[in-house]
């Protein structure tokens, strides 16, 4: 059938579906590469724009660096530069392919959320390649906005608005090529865990030990724009590490800085998923076989709001995600590199008792979970994570004060 001549399917047997006969329009179909040219009904008036023309364009360009990945933001609305540094060998020592399909997928994840912080319609335009993470970013997004409006209502009087800024931005990528990665056979008792000195971490730790496991121990320093967590918890490494012998990474992360700090706290419902794809180049050194999220059961909880939207406060650490997380890995690893947590089936006072009754003296000197503390103290005494382990510990018949390094008595 010439391609340019009107179909002359009909609607027999072996036509299912087809033009009725002797249907002879011709069927004009925009081309896809130009959709956004083609304007609704409502659009088409002398002063009306397409709206793709009123989409403010985002440049975001990546590349890879010798250290580690560099990202470049450039608009009229935010310009930003950032470089992620790896220890030296881990970087260098990573498959080429294996860089490329990860820079695809730091770009985006990184990003993704910038048309929720700049407010408008957002046209994020990438000169790397589609990444694996999109569509979760996408899930995760939509999965928050509830959470987003709930808690800081600064976006209108309902989840839509929010919810229009999500569906009017798109992203463009430059490249849709997508290789293999390349990873070896990996060994199941090595293991990558994100450590942050909070209680879930501590009690994952002790478990990894408990199973003779081989524990690599990252920390990625986020940068916060108050307080002063990194700095208290370099110390605390050391003084763990005085102690406890084990490959340690406390990696400088400044692509956090690129996320919301105020206005609903957009980018950081991603930041585990940036964390496990941050680990790839480890896991890919220690051929390891997890990595392993300290993600208890409460942040399953979830409760509705007065519209009857479900709002989920910690969705990325809820078990549903955390199998979501484990398909994004193995994708990036030849199915080599899994997610998962070894205490979904407790809850936060069960974690404390379990500490307390079997590791109190190895945990509770280098505990910390506040991010507001100062200077001179890692405990502010003043906010709810202060409040929460305070009574826990209490609860257990843990002196917080002398035993937990707090510095105020919180009763």
């Amino acid at each position: 059938m010439n391609s340019k001549e009107p179909s002359n399917f009909n609607n027999s047997d072996k036509d299912p579906g087809g033009q009725p006969s002797g249907f002879s329009d011709h069927i004009s179909m925009p081309d896809i590469d130009n959709m956004e040219f083609y304007r609704t009904p409502s659009m088409v008036n002398k002063n009306s724009k397409a709206w793709h023309e009123k989409e403010i364009p985002i440049r975001i360009n990546s590349y890879n660096r010798p250290e580690g990945i560099e990202i470049n933001i450039e608009s009229k609305l935010i310009n930003e530069h950032k470089l992620m540094k790896y220890p030296n060998g881990i970087w260098q020592n990573y498959p080429e392919d294996n860089k490329a399909k990860l820079l695809d997928n730091i770009a985006y994840i990184f990003t993704a959320h910038l048309p929720m912080l700049l407010k408008g319609n957002i046209r994020l335009e990438y000169n790397t390649g589609y990444p694996q993470c999109f569509s979760w970013s996408q899930q995760s997004f939509m999965r928050h906005l509830p959470l987003y409006w709930y808690y800081y209502k600064k976006r209108g009087m309902s989840v839509m608005p929010m919810l229009k800024t999500l569906l009017n931005s798109r992203a463009y990528f430059s490249d849709t090529t997508d290789f293999p990665p390349e990873f070896p056979i990996s060994v199941d008792e090595n293991v990558i865990l994100p450590f942050t000195f909070g209680k879930d971490s501590f009690l994952t730790y002790h478990i990894c030990k408990e199973l003779k496991l081989n524990t690599i121990l990252v920390f990625f320093n986020d940068p916060t724009f108050w307080g002063y967590e990194g700095v208290h918890k370099k110390i605390l490494f050391d003084e763990f590490l005085k102690k406890n012998k084990h490959d340690l990474y406390f990696l400088e992360n400044p692509m956090e800085g690129l996320r919301d700090n105020g206005d609903g706290w957009f980018g950081w419902e991603l930041s585990l998923t940036s964390w496990a794809l941050m680990c790839l180049p480890l896991a890919y050194k220690y051929k390891a076989g997890y990595i392993l999220f300290s993600n208890e059961k409460s942040v399953n909880a979830f409760y509705y709001d007065d519209q009857g939207f479900k709002v989920v406060p910690e969705y990325e650490q809820a078990y549903q995600a955390t199998e979501e997380m484990s398909l994004l890995t193995q994708a990036m690893s030849e199915g080599e590199l899994y997610t998962s947590t070894f205490l979904q089936g407790l809850n936060d006072l069960a974690i404390v008792a379990v500490l307390n009754e079997n590791y109190a003296k190895e945990t509770f000197p280098y505990l910390m979970s506040c991010w507001d503390g100062s200077e001179e103290k890692r405990w502010c005494g003043k906010c709810t994570k202060c409040a929460r382990l305070y009574l826990y510990l209490s609860a257990m018949g843990v002196n917080p004060v002398e035993q937990a390094g707090f510095e105020d008595d919180m009763f």
